[in-house]
């Protein structure tokens, strides 16, 4: 498994880690420093860091103790009390000294703590393993309410307070292929939005456009003219999209359809290329989608609207559609199955990479509180690296049939 972690954490991530940790601490002119750290060290340090994850104590200085209670014996054997607060103490990802604009100033950059070694793992996420068709873009958040110059407050989330990163990722594996730390927005561009922003930057260039990439997208993200560039530069895109949206069909915005609907039913507009769906599941969705194979399922009556695009309104009767998912009964539990558009069981298939990467990480991630705002970061990137580390060992093994 090391050498599987040694791929996506590679010697350049690890050299850097170690040059700025070391040159930091002779800044610091430090008595509290023995002598420069090395490889062999900083790789024990790092496995501890795991360690810690896994096995939680309420304090670091736990980790030492000799109480039967607390007491860890290996993690004392790898480290003194004195040199673990030493490295802890002194880790750091970028040299101070280098002049660097001032907030106000262009070019300032509010990451300048973590860009560094967040731009290496980045580029060897990328390298080292090919993601496959279908792709989701999500937002994650890393915990922390100290002075951080990018904290997000989103009262509706789990994690209310924390560093909000944009997040593509593998949707057969949850392997996560590329993020954007949100810091506000990027001065000197006009952007078309945040959400179109933020999927283009994800997407381009990394996803190649001879791979015929579907992205995946939830109704924060999902617009036409978004859908559109995708596809300009060779991608697909599903995803549920909002009625208040640019271009969106006055069509499929008819109250006296809407409430007609009964559950299990949709209508369908043709905005260009792009098939759109409206569905009655507990409440109405909408859908967006440009992926060839549903255009091939649906047979329109072709008008032209007062827009001036073709759009036609189809109601699908239940039996006439084999797309169906399962919902399930409140009352009993027992399961219903219930007819809907077949982009519906192709997203609900494929959007959830960025949730299922979290699900591995959280119960063994090492997120230890710090007054450095920019640590949580630098650990959330640990266990990125970890999770996708065991990503590729388990789809190696299956690659080689092995158990």
């Amino acid at each position: 498994m090391v050498d599987f972690f040694d791929l996506v954490f590679s010697s350049s991530a690890i050299d850097f880690f170690i040059e700025q940790t070391n040159l930091y601490a002779q800044q610091q002119a430090g008595e509290d420093w023995d002598c420069n750290t090395d490889i062999v060290e900083m790789r024990a340090f790092i496995g501890m860091l795991f360690f810690i994850g896994v096995h939680r104590l309420p304090e670091m200085n736990n980790y030492f103790s000799q109480s039967w209670v607390l007491s860890t014996p290996e993690f004392s054997k790898r480290f003194t009390r004195r040199r673990w607060w030493q490295l802890w103490s002194n880790l750091h990802l970028a040299d101070n000294t280098i002049p660097r604009p001032r907030p106000g100033q262009p070019g300032f950059n509010k990451l300048w703590k973590v860009q560094p070694l967040f731009d290496i793992l980045l580029a060897d996420f990328q390298e080292k393993y090919y993601i496959g068709q279908n792709v989701s873009v999500d937002e994650m958040m890393v915990k922390g309410k100290g002075k951080n110059p990018v904290k997000q407050y989103l009262p509706m989330k789990p994690i209310k307070r924390g560093t909000k990163i944009w997040a593509l990722g593998c949707s057969c594996c949850a392997y996560m292929y590329n993020m954007q730390v949100y810091a506000g927005k990027v001065e000197g561009i006009v952007e078309n939005g945040l959400a179109y922003r933020v999927v283009t930057d994800l997407c381009e260039p990394h996803l190649s456009e001879f791979n015929n990439h579907v992205v995946y997208l939830d109704n924060f993200f999902t617009s036409i003219p978004l859908s559109r560039h995708l596809e300009s530069i060779g991608l697909h895109c599903v995803g549920t999209i909002r009625a208040n949206r640019q271009e969106y069909p006055q069509c499929l915005k008819d109250t006296v359809l809407l409430r007609n609907l009964q559950t299990g039913e949709f209508h369908t507009a043709a905005v260009g290329r792009h098939i759109m769906s409206v569905w009655k599941d507990t409440k109405v969705v909408s859908f967006i989608t440009n992926v060839l194979s549903f255009f091939l399922y649906l047979v329109f009556n072709v008008v032209f609207n007062h827009e001036g695009y073709i759009a036609t309104i189809t109601n699908v009767h239940p039996a006439k559609n084999n797309s169906t998912v399962t919902r399930k009964r409140k009352q009993d539990g027992t399961q219903t199955l219930r007819t809907s558009p077949s982009c519906v069981k192709d997203y609900n298939a494929n959007m959830g990479a960025i949730d299922r990467s979290d699900q591995m990480r959280q119960p063994y991630g090492i997120d230890r509180e710090s007054k450095r705002w920019w640590i949580r970061i630098f650990l959330f990137m640990l266990d990125i690296a970890m999770v996708n580390s065991h990503v590729i060992y388990t789809q190696w093994f299956k690659t080689l049939q092995c158990p």
